[in-house]
């Protein structure tokens, strides 16, 4: 699907999911830079639920594991067919 000769679907999606994993990583590196100044079962909860939300369907990851940045959605993601 094509907007106009400059944005396809696939290209605003693509886009739209780089956005999402800088904000993730952002997140990621604000929530992790308090550490030493929080009890560590207040981090752990915070670690928990960002981990939770970010590995929903194990697609940066899954529960427990370190989370993995990908910068390009899997291929199911951007197949219009």
């Amino acid at each position: 699907m094509h907007f106009d000769s400059h944005y396809s679907s696939r290209n605003i999606i693509q886009q739209a999911w780089v956005a999402i994993v800088e904000v993730g990583m952002a997140t990621w590196k604000a929530i992790n830079s308090f550490w030493p100044t929080r009890e560590p079962y207040i981090q752990d909860r915070i670690d928990h639920g960002f981990k939770v939300e970010w590995c929903l369907l194990n697609i940066f990851g899954e529960d427990g594991a370190p989370i993995e940045w990908h910068f390009l959605p899997p291929l199911y993601f951007l197949n219009f067919d």
